[in-house]
């Protein structure tokens, strides 16, 4: 083995100053981090972009969807609880009929309206709410996303003996 490698695996198991050098940050000294060498063979997969995309859609779609439902029926109910008026039960309603209550007024939620056709505007509703979040997202990944250098450092070539006692 060589004895870099021996210094770097006894760094990573204790972190003691005489062995890896003086450390002046506390934070490393108490928190060490982890290096090791992984095989290529088991770098994970990548998967394609388009299901990550669809992935980051559905969950966007459905979690914002179950959450304000749960939100809407909670101050629906503390409205009318509290002895809200008609207008802010009113307020509650039209907040869920948007943005499909611009393009037809049958999108809006009213009292008279059967709930699985509230849970379809709903539904529909923040299909095009996930859309946006996920475009921005997206944006905003691509825009912070650095390319990275990948190091060959995975095996002892044949000919890289020198360092090795």
């Amino acid at each position: 083995m060589c004895s870099a490698l021996k210094l770097t695996q006894q760094c990573v198991d204790s972190p003691p100053a005489d062995i890896c050098g003086s450390s002046h940050n506390l934070a490393t000294a108490w928190f060490p981090p982890k290096v090791g060498l992984v095989p290529m063979d088991a770098v994970e997969k990548r998967t394609e972009p388009w299901f990550r995309n669809l992935r980051l859609l559905l969950g966007f779609w459905l979690g914002q969807t179950f959450f304000l439902l749960a939100y809407g029926f909670i101050a629906g109910w503390a409205s009318y609880l509290l002895g809200g008026t008609q207008g802010d039960i009113r307020e509650v309603c039209d907040f869920f009929s948007l943005p499909l209550a611009w393009v037809n007024s049958r999108f809006e939620i009213s009292q008279t309206i059967s709930l699985p056709a509230l849970l379809g505007i709903v539904f529909a509703d923040w299909f095009f709410y996930a859309v946006t979040y996920t475009a921005l997202t997206r944006i905003v990944q691509s825009r912070l996303r650095k390319p990275f250098t990948k190091l060959g450092i995975s095996a002892i070539r044949p000919d890289d003996n020198d360092d090795c006692i």
